[in-house]
């Protein structure tokens, strides 16, 4: 029988929180943070479907993460799609809630990034592991990474240096998580 998963916040994550609601008007903030939640309650179910049991759920710095038993590699390859999924299904409500539509889908593109541990990271992985290539992983995410950087590059000579110290922030956060 599933019990209740249990929810717990990090201490950084209070406090980017209490940050975002000082820093946001408040109708942002709102569509952040439904957007966010659709993104995991997508993933929440399609482990669920799949048979999977969601132990917590854990909010941090990084971002939100499940504890769950052991997944095989096609549970986790349809839970990991399942919350881009969730947040890009959030664009139907465009004319409705646009700001929550607007935020689905920087949400999902984010985090479709073929980077570990983000979604597309997670979908990539299990992709490679149901085709028995599991040694290209690695190459994958460091050609990525690379990519990345080119990217924030050649935007931050039209957008400005914020475009590039995101990327390089991104490019530190997911280096340290390998």
């Amino acid at each position: 029988m599933q019990t209740k998963p249990a929810l717990a916040l990090d201490g950084s994550f209070c406090v980017l929180l209490a940050l975002l609601v000082l820093v946001l008007p408040l109708p942002w903030l709102t569509a952040a943070i439904l957007a966010a939640a659709v993104h995991e309650i997508f993933h929440y179910l399609a482990l669920r479907l799949t048979g999977a049991s969601v132990y917590a759920l854990r909010f941090g710095l990084g971002g939100a993460k499940m504890e769950t038993s052991p997944l095989f590699p096609t549970q986790e390859l349809l839970a990991a799609a399942a919350g881009p999924i969730g947040s890009a299904m959030l664009l139907l409500l465009g004319k409705w809630m646009p700001r929550t539509a607007l935020c689905g889908a920087i949400h999902c593109i984010y985090n479709l990034l073929p980077l570990f541990p983000l979604d597309g990271g997670r979908v990539l992985r299990s992709g490679l592991a149901l085709l028995k290539a599991e040694k290209v992983f690695p190459y994958t995410q460091q050609v990525t990474r690379v990519l990345l950087i080119c990217f924030c590059v050649f935007f931050s000579a039209k957008l400005g240096i914020g475009v590039l110290l995101a990327g390089l922030l991104l490019y530190v956060i997911n280096r340290k998580r390998k």
